[in-house]
């Protein structure tokens, strides 16, 4: 069969196969992870489980509220919604009057943003890394109404999860420094495996084409 001057055959279809499987991977793979959700999420959401916690703990009736108070003043802003949250879940009220039930002190111990193992998401895939999120929180409650405390406890959470190496600048806050990590290296083999691959494919298919055509 010609088509202007030019002879096709099955390695002209072996050649174009083999471009359209290569690229069809790769952009399969782009599109496999799901979105990624920000690191100030998470660190709410993580928060909101130790708000809820907290109240879990103190069995309280329903009615009571607690205030709360944040430590070190100032740095605690990006966690603070998601512990009142949490509370208000399990029917305590929290609000700042000096006559609540609970007076509770909530210190900032750690927050931490990891990235490890720096791959690519199989065949041609996107590079990924592991990402740890983690808070730790120390809490303080005292029970005005029979004058102890109620609880003096730390709380850890954290979460795991996979996320597209390209993604992280979207991930994080660029004006906030607790949501950043320190990016893993990728390693001379990552960075450099894939455009090999992605050469060699093309070069194999050309060369084919060519000595069938002579």
């Amino acid at each position: 069969m010609y088509s202007r001057g030019v002879r096709t055959g099955p390695a002209h279809f072996a050649f174009l196969a083999l471009l359209a499987g290569t690229f069809a991977a790769r952009s399969f793979a782009q599109g496999d992870l799901e979105e990624s959700r920000p690191n100030l999420a998470i660190f709410q959401d993580l928060a909101f489980r130790v708000g809820a916690m907290i109240a879990d703990s103190l069995g309280s009736a329903p009615g009571d509220s607690m205030r709360v108070e944040f430590r070190p003043g100032g740095n605690t802003w990006f966690f603070e919604e998601g512990v009142l949250r949490g509370v208000a879940a399990k029917g305590l009220e929290p609000n700042r009057s000096v006559t609540a039930r609970y007076a509770a002190e909530v210190t900032l111990e750690r927050s931490t943003v990891r990235y490890a193992d720096p791959r690519s998401d199989g065949f041609l895939g996107p590079k990924i890394v592991s990402r740890d999120i983690s808070l730790l929180l120390t809490v303080r409650v005292v029970d005005r109404e029979s004058g102890h405390f109620g609880l003096t406890r730390s709380f850890g959470q954290s979460y795991q999860d996979t996320v597209r190496y390209a993604d992280i600048d979207r991930l994080e806050q660029p004006v906030t420094p607790v949501t950043h990590g320190e990016l893993p290296s990728e390693g001379f083999f990552a960075s450099v495996l894939e455009p090999v691959v992605l050469v060699g494919a093309l070069a194999v298919a050309v060369l084919l084409l060519f000595t069938v055509r002579s």
